[in-house]
């Protein structure tokens, strides 16, 4: 985890402040999503996006704004587990739910951005990183919402 962590440092210090702010700002549409699926009354749906906001939201802010801290190693690591743990077990769960087929058409494009966004990190690329990443953000929102609203509408029908 020390070469995570000292990746994550690196990544910041090539970073302004502005553009730290606007990376960890596209954890917004999961945060959107979650209202959104609250009000549609899709409760358990809403608590997941939810959960997976607050993890990524949570991992991002503290990897972009907590270097330097006494508790950053220790909290990235944890945040980070459960980030990956939120974003897969959710994305299984829709995956299970709405078939794999389509659920790969939905979210192929945003997994590419992450994996090329994690090519760029290790590249030392911090740019690069959260352009792509961010993007990943948006895109896996969308698609969690897609997914929802063609896997709910096919049952109302």
């Amino acid at each position: 985890m020390a070469v995570v962590n000292k990746n994550n440092r690196l990544l910041v210090a090539g970073l302004s402040l502005s553009e730290r702010l606007a990376f960890w700002l596209t954890n917004l549409p999961y945060w959107a999503l979650s209202a959104d699926l609250a009000e549609r009354g899709l409760l358990a749906h809403a608590c997941c996006a939810a959960i997976v906001a607050f993890a990524s939201t949570a991992f991002h802010g503290v990897v972009m704004f907590g270097s330097g801290t006494s508790w950053y190693d220790v909290l990235t690591q944890r945040l980070i587990v459960l980030d990956i743990f939120a974003a897969n077990t959710y994305g299984s769960v829709l995956a299970f739910g709405a078939g794999f087929a389509a659920s790969l058409q939905v979210f192929g494009p945003a997994l590419l951005l992450l994996m090329g966004s994690a090519v760029l990190k290790r590249r030392g690329s911090p740019r690069g990183y959260v352009w792509l990443h961010g993007m990943w953000h948006i895109l896996s929102a969308y698609g969690m919402w897609r997914v929802l609203t063609q896997f709910s509408s096919h049952h109302r029908a």
